[in-house]
């Protein structure tokens, strides 16, 4: 029964669904919440080995664009939970 360690980083919020946003970590996940289902994250995915400091989600809300502390800056699909 230990607590999971929350580290969170950043948030967005989708336009369409206001009952829905994404968080990310300092432990390279990405997190989605929907208000509606439960005060607890619906999904949580390891996506990353180091801190995420900053995500953007695009305009047509599939993607996640994800960027570390070194430089790195990738897309994340949210459809099919994966990096592309």
């Amino acid at each position: 029964d230990l607590k999971v360690p929350i580290w969170d980083v950043d948030l967005a919020h989708s336009k369409n669904n206001t009952n829905v946003f994404y968080t990310a970590t300092a432990y390279g996940e990405i997190r989605t919440y929907d208000r509606k289902v439960k005060n607890r994250p619906i999904n949580n995915k390891k996506i990353y080995d180091r801190k995420i400091n900053r995500m953007v989600l695009s305009n047509c809300e599939n993607y996640l664009i994800v960027g570390d502390g070194v430089g790195h800056i990738f897309m994340y699909d949210i459809r099919k939970s994966k990096i592309l």
